[in-house]
């Protein structure tokens, strides 16, 4: 009995805590204000990084949409796929995304519903055969990703020589390399990486091994979590899906191979290989049976007569251009060929050699008659050749096109057959990604990567003193605080226009990244680099963006000797730029705030009045209270400076007439922490910044925008917020008109002890005149 008893307590106890435990967790899940992500940063196009190293893909914009719907701010880090499974193991992140189900991680880990579906597929080199299914990997080594799902699978089916490379562009980089010849892999980043290596059309690729799905994950046992990543994705709308997929894997078109334009080539290449054939065989047929050269030559005659109708139909209604050549000299050309040259008669272009519709050069800065009779000795020895050429329009206009001269047989003779396709779109495109890859977009200036290039290519005994200038632009966070990025970038591209008029011409400026800079300058000495940096000064000097100087600090290293080591150099020009910036950064920061209030002012007068009548109070407040000169002053200045984060609030919101919307509100209430960010980044205003950020608190704690309340509030932001609150009533407004002292007084009073410190409230009331 006495068992029973102890087995029922037990029961309960355990019962009790589970309870306990399960409320804990619901608690932790529905006060869930921010969410840590872990993912593969190597994963296009669901995540990887850009040329700057910035996150993007699929799975990213879907986290933004989440963030969106939800109100619940998403931290992303993107690492190396083992690594951030590691690091989610270990509890150092609340989610994990881009992740597989199996049943290995479903012991550890909680799975959301899937949201993409990934092909595994065997990819293998075009020169080994019978690769189709796991069964036929065995005895070969296959490269995979570590940390992917595809290695369990393979030990599963008995494949044992797997090689792990940390990232999918390792896996292909190792492809390419030729250090693997099979490897499997999701076939959206695979597929990336090998038209990115340009190697597609060195490996084939299987149906699926297998077929994963995309999941995000939390820690066993977190079902709420679960539940409210699953409800806040299912609040992103299908449309809103399809647009992030079109986005990253826009609309696909036919492959080559599938276009009617390559069946409709290999058509004409068959037809003439199969007149070659015929030819060939009558001529070995004759050799031997003379008695029967009548019969034959009649039916050859009739072959020839059908043969030669069918190849002119594929010639004139081939939609790429053609030219027939014979004895250097086109003998024939097609409707395509024609239109693609923009001429309106075949006799414009019959009996004229290549060279005439070419210019005088090529691209490659060889004579274009040289090189055409290169090219036709070197198809006549091969058979066939690929090439790309420029060639010039009836109105002058050069364009490129992709030739294929293919040397065949026609009426018995040996001829040319150049098949052209124009490909000036693609050569723009080519040369416009070529321009991207090397140079910054903002500024049009080089950018790291091509820095880091230069950088080594330079680093030669001839270009010796080799100097380095590292720049930094002032003030910029603070512009891009009070005026928008959009000025910050204005300011961004001036500074790169005055660093490019201040250099000579061979010098190489480089924007490393948002507000710094560096100039690589060959054969130039300290005395040189001086006068450099003193002409960009100078230029300097003249520009404003609106009412914003510019201002950019430098320092440099000159490297000597070939002893010297350039990253050295380089670490020795930046610290130097950042002991100036020390000096120099402060200066402009109390400029800029200077021209921010004269902006505010300019832009909206009745703030600028607002602003000194609550000056002038809190001058007044100060002495009443018995404050001590330096804070009376310090008071006078907050005064004048307490509505500065307006400056990035729309001057029409502002000055609206009428009740402003919900939208609205939140940016009006969001100008102290815009005027606190403005203010802290001035050394000697740090106190001030604090004052500013808490001029909106209320005495009761429901204030923005940390909810501070009583004491808690600064001294002077409490004197702020009557003394505004005040000048607020009693001042015209383009909403309202002003409202009388005694009316103002009786509305201050009702909020004393809610809005306002009752104390001060007092004092105040009794030195309003």
């Amino acid at each position: 009995m006495r068992n029973n008893r102890n087995n029922h307590f037990l029961i309960l106890v355990i019962g009790l805590l589970l309870f306990l435990l399960n409320t804990t967790y619901v608690g932790a899940a529905e006060d869930t204000k921010a969410i840590n992500v872990v993912l593969d940063d190597n994963y296009p196009p669901y995540s990887f990084r850009d040329d700057h190293g910035i996150l993007q893909g699929i799975t990213i914009d879907q986290w933004k949409l989440f963030e969106k719907k939800t109100g619940i701010h998403v931290r992303i880090n993107g690492m190396d796929w083992n690594k951030a499974y590691l690091s989610m193991i270990s509890g150092e992140y609340d989610v994990i995304d881009t992740i597989s189900y199996n049943k290995e991680r479903a012991t550890i880990l909680e799975f959301t519903d899937s949201y993409a579906t990934i092909d595994v597929p065997i990819f293998s080199h075009r020169n080994i055969s019978g690769i189709s299914n796991v069964s036929s990997l065995l005895g070969f080594t296959v490269g995979v990703k570590k940390g992917d799902n595809s290695i369990q699978f393979l030990k599963e089916n008995g494949v044992k020589n797997i090689v792990e490379y940390d990232t999918a562009e390792e896996v292909v980089q190792a492809a390419k390399d030729q250090n693997i010849v099979i490897f499997t892999l999701g076939k959206p980043p695979a597929l990336y990486y090998m038209y990115k290596m340009q190697i597609q059309d060195e490996f084939n690729y299987s149906s699926s091994l297998y077929t994963s799905t995309f999941h995000r994950a939390v820690k066993k046992g977190n079902f709420e979590l679960v539940r409210t990543l699953n409800s806040g994705f299912a609040k992103i709308s299908t449309d809103e899906y399809t647009s992030i997929n079109k986005k990253w894997f826009g609309i696909s078109s036919p492959s080559f191979y599938e276009a009617e334009i390559f069946r409709s080539a290999i058509s004409i290449f068959i037809i003439i290989l199969l007149v070659i054939l015929v030819l060939f065989s009558w001529n070995r047929t004759l050799k031997r049976k003379v008695e029967q050269k009548t019969r034959e030559l009649d039916n050859l005659i009739k072959d020839l007569k059908i043969s030669e109708s069918t190849f002119r139909t594929l010639f004139e209604g081939s939609s790429d251009g053609i030219l027939l050549m014979e004895s250097n000299q086109i003998i024939d050309c097609n409707p395509a060929a024609l239109e693609l040259l923009d001429y309106d008669s075949k006799n414009s272009i019959i009996g004229k050699s290549p060279w005439d519709f070419s210019p005088e050069k090529q691209s490659n800065g060889k004579d274009s008659e040289e090189e055409t009779l290169e090219i036709i000795k070197t198809a006549q020895k091969e058979g066939k050749l690929k090439y790309e050429w420029w060639l010039r329009k009836s109105d002058d206009r050069i364009i490129t096109v992709e030739v294929m001269m293919t040397s065949i047989l026609l009426n018995g003779k040996k001829i040319y057959h150049s098949l052209l396709r124009d490909i000036s779109d693609r050569k723009h495109m080519e040369q416009k990604l070529q321009f991207l890859s090397y140079h910054d977009q903002l500024t049009g200036l080089y950018n790291r990567r091509f820095f880091e290039e230069e950088l080594k290519r330079l680093d030669v005994t001839r270009n010796l003193p080799l100097t380095i200038v590292m720049a930094d632009v002032n003030g910029l966070k603070l512009v891009n605080d009070s005026f928008g990025h959009a000025i910050g970038d204005e300011l961004l591209k001036k500074v790169a226009k005055v660093m490019t008029q201040g250099c000579r011409a061979d010098e190489i400026i480089a924007r490393l990244g948002g507000d710094e800079f560096v100039f690589l300058l060959p054969n130039t000495d300290a005395y040189e680099t001086e006068q450099i940096i003193k002409r960009i000064k100078a230029l300097a000097l003249r520009e404003k963006v609106g009412s914003i100087d510019l201002s950019v600090s430098f320092g440099y290293e000159t490297k000597r000797n070939e002893e010297e080591i350039m990253r050295e150099i380089l670490k020795k020009a930046e610290e130097l730029m950042y002991k100036t910036k020390l000096h120099e950064s402060p200066s402009i920061r109390g400029k800029t705030i200077s021209a921010i209030i004269r902006t505010l002012h300019e832009n909206n007068k009745r703030e600028e009045q607002h602003s000194y009548r609550v000056s002038a109070l809190c001058e007044k407040m100060g002495r009443a209270l018995g404050l001590p000169v330096g804070k009376v002053e310090e008071l006078k200045t907050l005064g004048l400076l307490h509505d500065i984060g307006k400056i990035a609030i729309d001057v029409n919101i502002l000055n609206k007439p009428g009740k402003l919307t919900v939208d609205e509100w939140e940016q009006i209430t969001r100008h102290p922490e815009i005027g606190y960010r403005i203010l802290s980044t001035v050394e000697d205003m740090s106190e001030m910044a604090e004052y500013v950020l808490a001029h909106h608190e209320k005495w009761d704690g429901s204030g923005y925008p940390k909810r501070l309340k009583a004491k808690e509030i600064p001294l002077q932001s409490r004197i702020i917020a009557i003394v505004d609150a005040y000048d607020a009533m009693t001042s015209e407004r383009s909403y309202r008109s002003p409202l009388l002292k005694e009316t103002a007084i009786n509305q201050l009073g009702n909020s004393a002890g809610i809005q306002f410190d009752p104390e001060l409230l007092k004092v105040f009331i009794s030195i309003i005149p």
